[in-house]
């Protein structure tokens, strides 16, 4: 099991952006698998490749489960006294892969928050992992299975505000659709930020948890709602296909919809308190 699949980072970003900044979460592709959706990962490329090329402010961050590539229960047992020449194909192919999929996602290079691990993270013969490489690829900082991400938005220079995202790349879900929102929420009780994301089950959701907080300062205060979200951030694999055997069929698992969420932050200024505004980041959610 690699140390990043365990390792917990915190990190610091700046963004500078002219009015909204979208953030979308990509995660759980598994890139080439058999059950892999070409199609609609080719549209989704397609569609944000023309808002980068438009000269929007989209960033991305990475969930995890890039490639289709054995977990680490899997590697313990089928890596155990391979042939040096079969380990040194098995990483070229999983090198071709890496790379074929870092060419889809070169529009994103220079544009990503950091690329999580997951637990289908390979790991070749020198000891580097398929997020390490696929992030060496496309510029970005690869990060551990957990982040916690600090970002100071700069809307066309002004002072900057803080945005806090905390994201993992996930753990449980269960069958049910209270389940997975059960298995984030209890992570995120013992967190506080603005956004809370986490892939590894493949479904989307997003929920708005409000929360109160005071504004303002000396005599001049009052209450406003502040929302959390919580969110997992789907996948491109798809379950259920004619005549072809999966592990979601075999487990009778849920379908999914594919593909990714969106998150829209906007800077908004609603409170006006003795004459002083307060401004704060707003979030908006699409699935």
């Amino acid at each position: 099991m690699p140390t990043e699949n365990s390792r917990f980072n915190v990190i610091n970003k700046e963004i500078r952006i002219k009015n909204k900044l979208t953030i979308v979460p990509i995660g759980d592709i598994h890139y080439n698998a058999p059950m892999f959706a070409r199609t609609p990962f080719r549209e989704w490329c397609k569609k944000y490749r023309a808002r980068v090329a438009a000269g929007d402010d989209v960033w991305f961050i990475g969930l995890g489960d890039y490639l289709e590539t054995m977990s680490g229960s899997e590697r313990k047992q089928s890596l155990t006294g391979v042939h040096e020449s079969t380990r040194g194909w098995l990483d070229e192919k999983i090198n071709e892969n890496i790379k074929a999929l870092a060419e889809c996602l070169e529009f994103t290079r220079g544009r990503w928050i950091g690329l999580l691990s997951g637990n289908h993270n390979y790991i070749d013969g020198d000891g580097n992992t398929a997020t390490v490489m696929l992030a060496k690829m496309l510029d970005a900082k690869p990060l551990g299975v957990c982040a916690a991400i600090n970002l100071n938005i700069i809307v066309n220079g002004r002072t900057p505000m803080t945005y806090d995202i905390w994201a993992h790349h996930g753990r449980g879900g269960g069958r049910l659709a209270g389940s997975t929102a059960n298995s984030i929420e209890a992570w995120a009780q013992g967190l506080i930020g603005d956004l809370i994301l986490m892939g590894h089950d493949h479904k989307k959701i997003a929920i708005p948890v409000p929360r109160l907080q005071i504004v303002g300062a000396h005599d001049n205060v009052d209450v406003a709602d502040k929302i959390t979200w919580y969110c997992r951030t789907g996948s491109f694999l798809k379950g259920y296909e004619k005549d072809k055997p999966s592990y979601i069929v075999e487990r009778a698992l849920r379908p999914v919809a594919l593909g990714t969420i969106e998150i829209n932050v906007r800077r908004t200024n609603p409170h006006t308190i003795g004459g002083n505004r307060y401004d704060h980041l707003t979030t908006e959610v699409t699935l």
